[in-house]
């Protein structure tokens, strides 16, 4: 292992780095088998963002649009919970978790759930968050996930 000096750190991400963001990135989108999981992409493009500037930089730099980007950047919202389920691999669509990644913490673990029992698909998730959104006040998410159902 290589040991970074302080100024390498304060730097941020040499070179090397972040070519091997970017090309993880380009790697791990727009395919069906991916190496990395969905957090891992997010933290390859945090090193990128971190270097670039921003997601728009990095869309350019590697034909993405930075709506794409940002849905993967969000999954880091995510609550610990989902996020070990992503780290297992039980969870993946980046649609999905940037969906679930928009409800509160103590809410996403129910819809990933439901999501990885097969009841609720991308649309559906969709679906609840834009109806718990308009109503979180006054119905629990188990009801919102069975109104959309």
């Amino acid at each position: 292992m290589i040991k970074k000096t302080k100024k390498q750190i304060e730097q941020g991400p040499n070179q090397r780095e972040l070519d091997d963001a970017l090309v993880a990135i380009i790697m791990n989108t727009k395919r069906k088998k991916r190496k990395f999981n969905p957090l891992e992409v997010a933290d390859k493009i945090k090193i990128a963002k971190d270097e670039l500037g921003s997601l728009s930089k990095i869309g350019e730099r590697i034909d993405l649009s930075s709506e794409m980007l940002r849905q993967i950047y969000s999954v880091r919202n995510c609550s610990e919970e989902v996020k070990k389920l992503i780290r297992d691999r039980k969870l993946e669509s980046y649609d999905i978790l940037h969906r679930i990644s928009k409800l509160p913490s103590n809410k996403q673990m129910k819809v990933a759930e439901a999501v990885m029992s097969g009841e609720l698909n991308s649309e559906d998730v969709r679906a609840i968050v834009s109806f718990y959104k308009d109503f979180h006040s006054g119905i629990s998410i188990g009801k919102a996930i069975e109104r959309i159902k």
